[in-house]
């Protein structure tokens, strides 16, 4: 076992199975989609799209789990009480 392949085989599958776990534990926790966190996901949305961040966009609105579940502006509006802006 002393030879150096067996030792970085060893090693190997050691580290593999390290990041499985690990990605395996931050791929488990979402939080429930409630209106108050539809509204706060929008506003960050809208906040990355209008200031050109498209690829940090693209990321966040997969993990958060809101494909399709967008509010638009005008929702969000509605749901903080805030009028159109004129």
């Amino acid at each position: 076992m002393q030879t150096k392949g067996q030792i970085d085989e060893l090693k190997q599958q050691m580290r593999n199975t390290l990041i499985h776990q690990l990605h395996a534990d931050t791929t488990a926790i979402k939080p429930p989609i409630t209106s108050s966190y539809k509204v706060a996901i929008g506003l960050i949305c809208d906040y990355l799209s209008k200031i050109g961040l498209k690829y940090s966009l693209s990321v966040l609105v997969p993990e958060t789990g809101m494909q399709g579940k967008m509010l638009t502006i005008n929702e969000i509006r509605e749901h903080i009480h805030i009028g159109p802006s004129t």
